[in-house]
């Protein structure tokens, strides 16, 4: 609700004025929103970009955001001055490796603060839980809470499990090394995650 946070701002700013931190949705913060934050003293915002694939983030994910949008908006906000953290996720069904690269390249071609990646995880009731099962790779025993966001509960063809479960613990290194080989050698080197998995599928 643009109007309410444009009000919200004003008095915050007025009234107390110390610094916060707020979650931000791509596509929300645009124009006089983003001018709104920076005045009224927002000094970390954390957005949810989930996958850098456009196949997963909009047909999986049903985000329908552009990857175009997604980089130019954060990027913004970034060099606005507001502290940026990016939260995504990994393992999502039709997920392959290479797929998952893409999620590191928007990230370290962003360049926020701190980049985290949660495993995705099947919600009963939902329907991505639904296509799990009617697509055989997830057993209905199996959905435990105790193993949410840490743990997958899928059996993808194209990332196995123990690569999901090592790579989410480091995926801020993934980015930071990205971002470093293309800072140095541009983003088709053969030295970026992103052409080793290609070389590898």
């Amino acid at each position: 609700n643009k109007r309410w946070f444009t009000k919200f701002a004003e008095l915050y700013k007025k009234e107390l004025g110390l610094p916060y931190v707020c979650n931000v949705r791509v596509g929300t913060f645009d124009g006089h929103i983003l001018d709104a934050l920076i005045e009224s003293n927002c000094k970390m915002a954390i957005a949810g970009v989930e996958s850098g694939n456009d196949y997963i983030r909009n047909k999986i994910a049903n985000r329908r955001l552009s990857r175009e949008h997604i980089i130019t908006s954060l990027t913004k906000l970034k060099n606005s001055g507001i502290s940026l953290y990016i939260n995504n996720m990994i393992g999502f069904p039709e997920e392959t490796f290479e797929r998952f690269v893409d999620t590191v390249d928007i990230n370290a071609i962003i360049g926020p603060k701190r980049s985290n990646a949660s495993v995705y995880y099947p919600y009963p009731g939902t329907k991505l839980y639904a296509k799990c099962i009617e697509e055989g790779i997830i057993e209905p025993h199996r959905v435990n809470v105790n193993e949410e966001r840490f743990n997958t509960v899928l059996n993808l063809p194209g990332f196995p499990k123990k690569q999901i479960e090592r790579i989410a613990p480091v995926f801020h290194l993934l980015v930071m090394y990205q971002r470093i080989v293309y800072k140095l050698f541009g983003q088709k080197s053969r030295l970026s995650i992103k052409q080793i998995g290609r070389a590898h599928v």
